[in-house]
């Protein structure tokens, strides 16, 4: 059943970062809030009043945000203090019971935002009743890297007992015995996940996670069999046993796609009709603290300058961390033997290599004993490391959403990143559109095709935005440069340059679908 542990609260004595937080009318009246949650004796050290040029914010910690005082403990010690702007708006609606859409820029969290819910439902579950949730992610290094943040969060309950933490399928093959705590928590890939749905359906889950959704829903990994198959299951033991299980679905990401014939919010409403969205004002933009630059290179000269940025962000930083990202697994070699060569400590990671000789060498990584991490889109997303300092594209992405998932690997929770992106002649049009996006900290939500060659998509990106300068200087918009949020673009609609693409009729588009309840933070 629930935690009943009282436990001292901690006493903040440092003084908090100044940093943005979430806007009051986005998540509710945070006056309302205080009054509702804030104790007066706890004011000074639980909540934060942070004093700028806009109306005065509070800043919750986890002990405001109605979780039971074992979890409030467990995330203190293991080093959460405050939650981020995604991670309040999560304790707000997921515990609603309703399908939700967590969306939020790269670094903002995302992880906690939904396992604190999960282990909050858990831990505040009836008495005999055992909470059960999947969490399906791409790979399994992302998978690791989830288990080992919530490994580090249950072990420090008053008992860790009562939760029981199950990874890919080495956990599926242990004897089968009953699980007599109030939670059962499944960390898996969606292969796993068909291979053994039959012996993960014997009862009903209550709590389907499906992080870095977008590669999920496009990369054909069976995410709806599994969800109709989940669904079935609950259906059935309501029949069987009486109990109204109603599965709940969270949807999490940094990148939703909605350019295309792909687009993303309809898939995700053909699933889940009725879903909530929740979304930050960073999604789809550069966080404010990376500093970025792009360098024109050829082929030749390509090597040598990689050589040349590599000392620089050496003697910019100290004990600098670096990871090189390449096109493909050759390259990677390649560009290692070179730094290597030169006097450079670095290690390749890409798909060629066997699961624990990666899981090794990103280890030796994050300890600090490997400085340089040559890499492929493998570790462009998810990957988690706070003190990765630089990130360098010696080839250039092959979208804006790779683009996107790649700078993310720093300057992530706030502190400040460097990313360069050397780039050819013949990417220059491309990488224009995207520079002047970021230097502008305008959206990259309207360059999202993945369904198109490059070359196609850079002709009509340049294209339109030509169009919409030479709009924008008719209409007196002085110097004719974007916008910074497009009108239209607010309300999820395409730009007028641009054809919308309705979803297509029969099982893909759902009778009588409602409109999406969207909640910005």
């Amino acid at each position: 059943g629930g935690q009943s542990l009282s436990p001292q609260r901690p006493t903040h004595t440092q003084q908090p970062q100044e940093v943005p937080i979430a806007k009051a009318e986005h998540y509710g009246n945070v006056e309302s809030l205080v009054k509702t949650l804030l104790p007066e004796k706890a004011e000074k050290h639980f909540w934060t009043k942070w004093i700028d040029s806009e109306p005065p914010k509070y800043r919750p910690s986890f002990y405001n945000l109605r979780l039971c005082n074992g979890l409030c403990n467990a995330l203190y010690e293991a080093g959460f203090d405050y939650p981020t702007p995604i991670q309040v708006a999560a304790c707000e609606e997921v515990p609603r019971g309703r399908d939700v859409v967590l969306s939020s820029e790269t670094g903002s969290g995302k992880t906690l935002a939904y396992l604190v819910p999960a282990l909050q439902r858990m831990l505040t579950a009836p008495r005999g009743m055992c909470i059960r949730v999947v969490i399906v992610l791409p790979n399994r290094d992302l998978c690791a890297q989830t288990a080992t943040v919530a490994r580090e969060v249950i072990s420090r309950l008053p008992d860790p007992n009562v939760i029981r933490l199950r990874h890919l399928a080495s956990a599926l093959h242990q004897p089968k015995t009953e699980h007599r705590g109030c939670g059962d928590l499944l960390i898996s890939t969606p292969r796993v996940v068909l291979q053994h749905v039959r012996e993960i359906e014997q009862h009903a889950i209550d709590m389907l996670v499906l992080d870095e959704a977008d590669q999920l829903l496009w990369c054909g990994t069976g995410i709806p069999r599994i969800v109709t198959e989940l669904r079935g299951r609950a259906k059935f033991e309501l029949r069987m046993t009486g109990r109204n299980v109603r599965m709940q679905s969270v949807i999490v990401g940094c990148t939703f796609p909605n350019r295309g014939k792909q687009n993303m919010r309809d898939v995700i409403q053909s699933l889940w009709p009725t879903i909530t969205w929740v979304k930050t004002d960073l999604l789809h933009r550069i966080v404010p603290a990376l500093a970025f630059r792009f360098i024109q290179v050829s082929e030749e000269t390509r090597p040598q300058t990689l050589l040349t940025v590599m000392t620089e962000s050496l003697e910019e930083v100290e004990k600098a961390k670096i990871m090189v990202f390449c096109g493909s697994t050759n390259t990677a070699e390649e560009v290692k033997e070179l730094l290597c060569a030169n006097g450079f400590e670095a290690e390749a990671v890409h798909g060629r290599r066997q699961y624990p000789n990666r899981a090794a060498i990103v280890a030796r990584f994050r300890a600090g004993e490997t400085q340089t991490l040559v890499c492929t889109d493998v570790m462009a997303r998810g990957f988690d490391d706070p003190t990765v300092t630089h990130v360098i594209q010696y080839e250039f992405a092959d979208n804006a959403v790779d683009h996107l998932h790649r700078v993310g690997r720093t300057a992530r929770g706030g502190a400040q990143g460097y990313a360069t992106t050397l780039y050819t002649e013949a990417e220059a049009p491309l990488v224009g559109v995207v520079q002047d996006a970021m230097e502008t900290g305008n959206k990259l939500e309207w360059a999202f095709n993945r369904t198109r060659s490059r070359r196609r998509l850079t002709q009509e990106w340049v294209g339109n935005a030509q169009m919409h300068n030479a709009e924008s200087e008719e209409e007196g918009d002085g110097d004719g440069t974007q916008p910074e949020v497009h009108p239209e673009m607010e309300q999820g609609h395409t730009e007028p340059w641009v054809q919308h693409r309705a979803p297509k009729k029969g099982k893909d588009r759902p009778r009588g679908k409602l409109p999406p309840i969207v909640i910005e933070v």
